[in-house]
């Protein structure tokens, strides 16, 4: 289920075009797309994660990421410099990817659950896409995969 939705997500997220084929030769294809360092998902999700972004990109150029870093990575700005900088470089992000970061966050005064899904998108993505990749658009999908009601009913792996 879970995978069916991400995917869902991901095929949601840039229907493919001729126009967009072009770029198809700027994607990593065969390489990890899905760094999961918190276990959240299966080898098999992952697995089948890779194969949607990779059609995705090889349809369309446009380059998505999955990263679910270790738990408490994001609450030390250093922490998560060091931990993206690299990934960054060895996964060839710039700004014309996609990242999605699933990582289960708490409000650390109430301890309240927050989204769990954050997307970023890349500069040269938002003005290729301007009308279609608004924030609010970007805002409602991380809302709704992301809200803890969703993960909570569906699991990070489904």
């Amino acid at each position: 289920r879970r995978r069916s939705s991400m995917a869902a997500l991901l095929f949601g997220l840039a229907p493919p075009t001729s126009a967009h084929r072009a770029f198809a030769s700027d994607s990593v294809l065969g390489a990890s797309m899905v760094i999961d360092q918190a276990g959240l998902t299966t080898v098999s999700t992952r697995k089948s994660l890779n194969l949607s972004i990779s059609r995705l990109e090889s349809q369309t150029g446009i380059k998505v990421r999955v990263i679910c870093p270790p738990l408490g990575v994001r609450e030390n700005r250093e922490r998560w410099a060091d931990f993206m900088r690299p990934l960054m470089q060895s996964l060839s992000m710039d700004s014309n990817s996609v990242v999605l970061i699933a990582e289960q966050q708490l409000q650390a005064r109430t301890g309240k659950l927050l989204g769990f899904l954050t997307i970023s998108l890349g500069n040269k993505l938002q003005e290729r896409f301007q009308y279609k990749f608004n924030n609010d658009f970007v805002r409602a999908v991380s809302n709704r995969f992301g809200s803890p009601s969703y993960v909570n009913a569906q699991g990070t792996d489904g």
